[in-house]
């Protein structure tokens, strides 16, 4: 309405100006002249005529209009932490030029609105019922917002309020389920347990509830279907559970067999009978006889018999099993099994004589570096004899690049003399710490390796 009015009156001014003036006709308008003539009489334009002392700029100027004060109050819930708008807002605007009687219509005690499952915004701790909208209010908060317009059309300043309602405390039950051992699409209570697992979780109505597993300690053999469980806690939580699954963990059954044939490992999961070694599997070694086997931990049987941690394990006569068949539970760890073995009292060794090649490529191996001259064997000797390396003869060792002559004056004697020692030192020298090196003992490295049976 504004902009028109400016139009009117420009209009007006503009005639003001032309019609004291002669007018112009155009031929090709004089139809429409003509047909104007009609309406001719019925226009009457009057000149606006300036107030004195006022410019044209002035007198068009609108009045100057009053400020707009708007305050606006929301509801807000809590959700996951933050509060949301859960409700129609209370906006309340008012004018500067408003009168006494409209100031007055302003003030109103405002109930809050009933949220199911949030508590109402509290004073000193204390629930509040409602709060007071009154004019003076509304014009000192909005001036505390923001502002935009300007004099000419009206300043408006805009400010808003928040009312929180904290979301109550709700419990929730918790049903931990196991894994059946006889069908892994069961779940059911926990092993060895007649009564439910239940444990409760406590979480504010609205928001997202993240429940963790049971503690490591109390789900052994077991791992949780998934890391947490999420859910939005309801209002009404009296029939509400959420099911937790603990699916059988898995371990691994290891065979040292102490130098026997090796015996292949197994995967298997908790409390699954552990199967037994196949006959043709038993290990077998030269120079030994098979007595059993022996665990690295604690196990029981389906019947709960207890086998002790290293002692073969022997059915109710005494006898070693040595296939494992005993219907061993397999228990929440990995185990290993350790082949026990009887020794032959006698056995057969060798020791092979090695000597250094006069040339070989810079980074060689021991190999390549090294040419096999001959064995000494020693028959039915004692099962866990250290031989005395240092001291071992050498007859009979045919040394590259030495005569006969020179071989006779080494092979003098079945141990090592003086004039021996210092004649083959010309040639060759004992490597004493490499020969070591080579036969410790794997438990003793500073002890030569013992025979074995």
């Amino acid at each position: 309405m504004k902009v028109s009015l400016k139009q009117t009156l420009s209009l007006m001014l503009a005639l003001a100006l032309i019609l004291p003036g002669a007018m112009i006709l155009s031929p090709a308008l004089k139809a429409g002249a003509a047909e104007t003539s009609k309406y001719a009489d019925k226009l009457k334009v009057e000149p606006v005529k300036l107030p004195e002392g006022k410019t044209a700029e002035e007198y068009l100027k609108n009045p100057e209009q009053p400020d707009i004060y708007t305050l606006r109050s929301d509801f807000k819930v809590e959700r996951n932490g933050d509060y949301d708008i859960n409700y129609q807002p209370y906006v309340a605007t008012v004018g500067a030029a408003a009168t006494q009687e409209e100031k007055n219509k302003v003030n109103q005690n405002i109930k809050f609105p009933d949220f199911p499952g949030y508590g109402k915004p509290k004073d000193n701790g204390n629930p509040l019922d409602d709060f007071l909208i009154s004019y003076q209010k509304v014009v000192e908060e909005a001036k505390k917002g923001k502002s935009s317009g300007n004099a000419e059309y009206g300043i408006t300043h805009q400010n808003s309020q928040d009312f929180k309602y904290d979301a109550e405390k709700k419990s929730i039950n918790v049903r931990h389920v196991f894994q059946d051992i006889s069908d892994f699409e069961k779940y059911g209570n926990k092993p060895g347990e007649t009564g439910e697992t239940n444990t409760t979780a406590e979480g504010r109505v609205g928001s997202n509830l993240k429940i963790p597993p049971l503690p490591e300690d109390e789900i052994k053999g077991f791992v949780p279907e998934t890391e947490f469980i999420e859910v939005q806690v309801p209002l009404n939580t009296a029939k509400f559970t959420v099911e937790y699954r603990y699916n059988r963990n898995h371990y691994d059954v290891t065979f040292d067999s102490d130098g026997g044939t090796e015996v292949p490992s197994r995967t298997l999961y908790y409390q699954q009978v552990i199967p037994p070694v196949a006959k043709s599997a038993v290990p077998t070694k030269v120079g030994a006889t098979f007595q059993g086997w022996k665990p690295s931990m604690e196990l029981k049987d389906k019947a709960g018999k207890i086998f002790k941690a290293d002692e073969v394990i022997k059915d109710s006569s005494g006898n070693a099993i040595k296939d494992l068949n005993a219907n061993l539970i397999m228990p929440a760890k990995d185990i290993k099994f350790t082949a026990v073995w009887k020794d032959k009292p006698r056995a057969d060794y060798a020791i092979q004589f090695w000597t250094e090649k006069a040339d070989y490529p810079e980074g060689a191996s021991l190999l390549e570096r090294y040419d096999f001259v001959g064995t000494h064997v020693y028959r039915n000797e004692p099962t866990g004899k250290r031989h005395d390396l240092d001291n071992e003869h050498i007859k009979g060792l045919e040394f590259p690049d030495l005569d006969q002559d020179r071989l006779n004056k080494i092979w003098n004697g079945d141990r090592f003399n003086r004039d021996q020692f210092l004649f083959l030192n010309k040639f060759y020298k004992y490597n004493k710490d490499l020969t070591h090196k080579e036969n410790a003992d794997p438990n003793n490295p500073t002890a030569v390796k013992a025979v074995s049976s």
